[in-house]
């Protein structure tokens, strides 16, 4: 259980105009909104791990999670849940997550923005991006690109049937997908878990 204050949490339901091959435009926009957010009410610079997590200075300060409802061949409705660390000081972060997850308040050594405020402004930043999505796949993935902290890196996936990949982060594809290059070629990655491989990490 957080302490009052330490988290921002929350969920909206949406319901845009996609095809099944570009849900992953969704939590683009998200994140980006997210991270936009973020740097208006704290004057912070964060990036983008993808596909859904928000760091600061490389560290974990917020996350989303989509669930997708489909009917038939249509994409019916979405719900996103967000999870920003706000509050909690440095001490306070849970030793578990304490390596790689940080709070705006940790980052800027104070009581953190206020919460509100905060949840106003990943929505106002949201908006514009969620009305366009049906249009602006490129614009999107060209600011997401901007924004990462992982394109241009070595990174090894992790899927969920336990595979695992290693190779250079090259880009995004025009769904919103990862495209990892490896030494048999590249792969589309659509949904998995990415790490940053350190130089003493990657396999030779």
């Amino acid at each position: 259980m957080s302490a009052p204050g330490a988290l921002l949490q929350f969920s909206l339901i949406l319901r845009p105009q996609l095809g099944l091959d570009r849900t992953g435009l969704l939590t683009t926009a998200l994140g980006l909104a997210c991270a936009e957010g973020i740097e208006r009410v704290s004057g912070l610079t964060a990036t983008i791990k993808w596909p859904n997590d928000v760091r600061i200075g490389g560290k974990k300060v917020a996350g989303m999670l989509v669930e997708s409802h489909v009917v038939g061949s249509s994409l019916e409705a979405a719900v996103a849940g967000i999870g920003v660390n706000v509050g909690w000081a440095r001490a306070e972060i849970p030793q578990e997550i304490g390596e790689h997850a940080t709070s705006i308040a940790a980052e800027l050594g104070d009581a953190g923005p206020d919460r509100a405020q905060l949840l106003a402004e990943i929505v106002s930043a949201l908006e514009p991006r969620y009305r366009s999505l049906p249009n602006s796949g490129p614009d999107l993935i060209a600011e997401a690109t901007r924004r990462s902290d992982v394109i241009g890196s070595k990174v090894k996936v992790r899927f969920s049937d336990g595979r695992e990949v290693e190779g250079l982060a090259e880009g995004l594809t025009v769904s919103g997908a990862l495209t990892v290059v490896t030494r048999e070629g590249a792969t589309v990655v659509s949904v998995a878990e990415v790490e940053h491989l350190r130089p003493g990490q990657a396999r030779r």
